[in-house]
């Protein structure tokens, strides 16, 4: 089962992150699918 999360963020910040994904060769849609399927309590 897929489920959607959508939050809203200032278009500064989205820019930014997007910036920031870029960089690293990804979509700041797959850094943020990235970020939500690591184990709980896993810090980086």
């Amino acid at each position: 089962m897929d489920t959607r999360i959508q939050f809203r963020i200032d278009d500064e910040t989205k820019r930014l992150a997007q910036q920031m994904a870029k960089s690293q060769g990804r979509t700041l849609s797959d850094a943020c699918r990235d970020l939500a399927v690591q184990p709980a309590g896993q810090s980086h």
